[in-house]
């Protein structure tokens, strides 16, 4: 489809990132015992019909801007004319409007189609002097992309400058940022073009490139800047000393260039099926300046391959992972800062693989979060989109692949999802992460019979409070718990509340339980539980079933033997969990020919786990079917199945053809040449040769005269029906 050969684009250039999709049902409220985080999908995006139009856009994929309680956006695709829209909608979901709709585009004999305002709005918008400002990746009277500004109303659409892809760039697909009344962006260029910097007034006037990137040490393909005093940061895509992205600076006048960092090189991981080094590769987001830090994502790389949350000083020293991604988190939008709090998106994250949002702190300390303690690992996801369903055009109830970043206003955030929602078209969404004024203390004794607990219930945040534990006979107190982790051996604990807290006093008797599980049930076997004297020598075993083998044992999460036969000393109660991870099956992908498109959804994967992998046809070819070690599995582009085995998937692709039928009238007229079945979009010639006493006239389509010219010249866009018109020659 149209629409998710970008949406699968933007996720990451690594294309061999795992796209699986876990088929779980979950809620659209996600708590926990401190925050409440409310998530409301504030408008649905209504479905394409088979030219990939509608009414509203499709495919949102820019971050939200706002103004008071109306938000403004773009959606990528979509429209009546297929090229996206500019909508607002307001913050509690009323009032949706499509403020403009890209109008269609033309094929003017070369690969790029044109228009009059650009197509594909893939930027964010810039709210600056009460004009909204964008820009369109593509479209314009050379087809390479525009410069537009649109009143928040609607009215006054303005196309403010078109690329010609000459020295000022092409494609540009960042936000603008404003200073005073100069705008400055970039282009990501194709070809030889590795891309520009830019400025331009508001009025459009006074156009100038800034930089022109090379594609050596300075990078190539440049995403958005920002703005610190009179000095622009930025990323590159790739390039750089290792072809793996920079991390730069310049002046605001073009001045005084500098790479502060090349990430390092990248290779492909046999394990992970994806590229891999130590510090990340192939940036894509804005950076966001905290003092004299940078901090930014990459799209690949690091261990796993799925990219990091990086920090590095604005002098290119001290480079550091916040976050490391696995392949399945998928990278995508660029990060927002509140205090020293980063929110952002996994595209295709979370437990169902449809994307989620998450925090992480920048800080090496720990932080308060609404009652979790942040690190430098990032905390359970803030909220995890719902799983996705159907094969064409997969829907949920909320959106999925969040592909942009979030705009946090107060206590609630707001997103776009580029897909899923009720059509597949994508949502706009709202999360409020606020806390709760009161906070909940809950106390339990561990064993039940060990003793007695006092202290809970509902009280004021940030109070002192203070907890009690008494044992009852043959039992005595150890220590008090929360979420499994030491906080006190006192019985009577005091502390600040500064969320909800689940406190276990745990007893000790004379004799110790040991309690053995299998995760999964299915996994294995496990034995040795039951009850043993203190300080006794115990063995628990665990033996793997088919499909699965013996990873470690743990108590509360926490590895302590990787033997499947664990002898220890009892010295308390312990729960054992013998954790048999699945056997897991590798799937490639291939095309078919090479030439013909583009494949996605290689890697390893859990047997029996749902996934789906993507064909995307080039220019002039189209989609044929899939097959596996040479036979037809499925004829969709998005083939999902339950993976079984090791599989060696082949997208076959074939040329696109159009006809061109030839006639004679009349037939005696004369003969033709030229017809028969060709390439889509080549230069072809039809030839008219009058026989004796006629003369050639005209070639007609539909009675309609397109040539005086026995050789007809034209370029083929679909299937041609021409007929050679003769007169006979008039006697003397």
């Amino acid at each position: 489809m149209k629409m998710l050969s970008y949406l699968f684009a933007k996720i990451s250039m690594n294309q061999k990132s795992i796209l699986c999709t876990l088929i779980v049902l979950v809620g659209l409220i996600y708590s926990d015992p401190a925050t409440a985080q409310t998530f409301k999908t504030l408008h649905q995006f209504s479905a394409l019909d088979t030219n990939m139009f509608n009414t509203d856009g499709a495919n949102p994929s820019s971050t939200l801007t706002a103004s008071g309680n109306t938000l403004y956006g773009t959606a990528l695709q979509g429209g009546r004319a297929g090229n996206g829209t500019i909508f607002a909608v307001r913050s509690d979901g009323t009032g949706f409007k499509v403020l403009h709709t890209f109008t269609a585009m033309t094929n003017v004999g070369s690969a790029n189609l044109t228009n009059s305002d650009g197509a594909g709005p893939e930027g964010d918008l810039l709210l600056s002097w009460k004009t909204l400002y964008g820009t369109a990746v593509s479209g314009g009277s050379n087809g390479v992309g525009t410069i537009f500004g649109i009143n928040p109303d609607g009215t006054g659409f303005t196309n403010l400058y078109t690329f010609t892809g000459g020295s000022d760039g092409a494609h540009p697909r960042s936000r603008l940022i404003a200073s005073g009344s100069t705008l400055y962006g970039t282009t990501s260029g194709e070809g030889a073009d590795h891309g520009t910097i830019y400025s331009i007034s508001t009025h459009g006037k006074g156009f100038r490139t800034l930089y022109r990137f090379t594609g050596g040490a300075d990078g190539s393909q440049p995403n958005g800047l920002i703005l610190s005093g009179n000095t622009f940061y930025g990323t590159t895509l790739t390039g750089g000393l290792n072809g793996t992205g920079t991390v730069f600076s310049i002046n605001t006048d073009g001045t005084g260039f500098t790479n502060i960092y090349s990430f390092s090189a990248a290779t492909l991981s046999s394990q992970f099926h994806s590229y891999t080094n130590s510090d990340g590769a192939y940036p894509k987001a804005k950076l966001i300046l905290l003092g004299n830090t940078l901090y930014g994502r990459t799209s690949s790389g690091s261990y796993y391959g799925g990219g990091t949350l990086f920090g590095v000083n604005t002098d290119g020293t001290g480079i550091r992972n916040l976050y490391t991604f696995g392949i399945g988190d998928g990278s995508a939008g660029e990060l927002t800062l509140s205090g020293i709090t980063l929110y952002g998106t996994a595209a295709v994250g979370g437990s169902n693989a449809a994307g989620s949002i998450f925090a992480i702190a920048t800080n090496d300390q720990s932080v308060n979060f609404h009652g979790r303690f942040l690190t430098r690992t990032r905390v359970p996801d803030l909220y995890t989109f719902s799983p996705l369903a159907g094969e064409m055009m997969p829907v949920n109830k909320d959106g999925a692949i969040p592909a942009a970043g979030l705009l946090l206003s107060g206590n609630t955030l707001y997103g776009t999802a580029s897909a899923g929602g009720r059509s597949g078209s994508g949502t706009v969404y709202s999360l409020n992460i606020s806390s709760s004024a009161t906070n909940t203390i809950s106390v339990s004794a561990s064993p039940s019979v060990g003793g007695t607990v006092s202290g809970g219930g509902t009280f004021a945040a940030d109070g002192w409070n203070t907890v009690t534990a008494t044992n009852k006979p043959n039992y005595l107190f150890d220590h008090w718990t929360v979420n499994g982790t030491d906080v006190s051996a006192n019985p009577s604990y005091s502390f600040t509340l500064d969320g909800d807290i689940s406190l276990v006093a745990n007893f000790i008797p004379i004799s110790y339980t040991i309690a053995v599980d299998a995760s999964p049930v299915a996994g294995g076997v496990v034995s040795g539980n039951g009850t043993f004297a203190m300080g006794s020598t115990n063995l628990v075993t665990a033996t793997p079933n088919s499909g699965y083998t013996f990873d470690s044992w743990t108590t509360n999460g926490m590895s302590v033997s990787t033997m499947p036969n664990y002898t220890f000393t009892l010295k308390g109660d312990v729960t054992l969990v013998a954790n048999f991870p699945r056997i897991t099956n590798t799937v490639a992908v291939l095309a078919s020919p090479v030439a013909g498109g583009t494949v996605l959804g290689a890697g390893k994967f859990l047997q029996g786990t749902p996934c789906i992998v993507v064909a995307l046809p080039t220019t002039g070819y189209a989609f044929n079917y899939w097959t596996d070690k040479g036979s037809n599995v499925s004829s969709s582009q998005f083939y999902y199945f339950t993976i079984a085995s090791n599989m060696v998937l082949v997208a076959n692709f074939t040329q696109t053809t159009y006809t061109i039928s030839v006639s004679a009238s009349p037939s005696v007229g004369g003969t033709v040449s030229g017809g028969g079945t060709f390439p889509a979009d080549g230069i072809h010639v039809v030839n008219a040769m009058p026989t004796s006493g006629f003369k050639f006239v005209s070639w007609t389509v539909m009675g309609n005269i397109v040539s005086t010219f026995p050789d007809y010249t034209f370029a083929l866009t679909g299937d041609e029906v021409l007929v050679a018109n003769f007169q006979p020659i008039a006697s003397p």
